[in-house]
């Protein structure tokens, strides 16, 4: 699935605007190695959310501002339980052409400023969109999702009820394992 935005359409109009279908196939790809993922038992062409991006050419730069709504899902910190939940967030990202960026040797040690971090650049007539989606999501999502009605863990509830940590558990002795080998003496004749 391809996110992507077209330079010379955004350069014939003052504002462009596009919209998207987040499907469950694409974040099953793109969210593979995170802890997120689509909801449980959801098939492939599942549509669970909406990108909409106003794309609007400011002198050689590309300014986007997007609105994400998808359905995600994580495991919850506390029972490991699936949580659902809907990520539904805007955000900026101001494109700068490849070709603005200096280029310096390998030798020369570079220094970037705080406004150098805050650009992402693009070159040729497409700028695919993915990849700023993939991190705004990873970046904005519960770094510690939890059950929203509790956890049905007992143990989780107990612990949480009382409001301290579980207790721990009796260290066992190392020679533990060996109760159970019984070996028969040896009977004279």
């Amino acid at each position: 699935m391809a996110f992507n935005l077209d330079i010379p359409e955004i350069e014939s109009t003052p504002q462009k605007r596009y919209e998207f279908d987040v499907t469950a196939a694409w974040i099953a790809e793109s969210l593979a190695d995170t802890e997120l993922s689509a909801p449980n038992e959801t098939a492939p062409d599942v549509v669970l959310g909406h990108v909409v991006v106003s794309a609007t050419k400011t002198g050689p730069d590309l300014l986007l501002q997007a609105s994400v709504s998808v359905k995600l899902q994580a495991d919850c910190v506390r029972c490991t339980d699936p949580v659902e939940f809907t990520f539904d967030k805007d955000f900026t990202r101001l494109l700068s052409p490849a070709s603005s960026v200096s280029h310096k040797s390998d030798a020369e040690e570079v220094e970037l400023s705080a406004a150098d971090l805050d650009v992402d650049h693009f070159e040729g007539d497409v700028v695919d969109f993915a990849p700023f989606l993939r991190e705004h999501l990873l970046l904005e999502s519960p770094s510690r999702p939890v059950c929203v009605n509790g956890c049905s863990d007992p143990v989780v509830v107990a612990i949480l009820d009382r409001g301290e940590a579980p207790p721990a558990p009796a260290p066992a002795s190392p020679f533990a394992g060996l109760a159970g080998l019984k070996v028969e003496p040896k009977k004279d004749k």
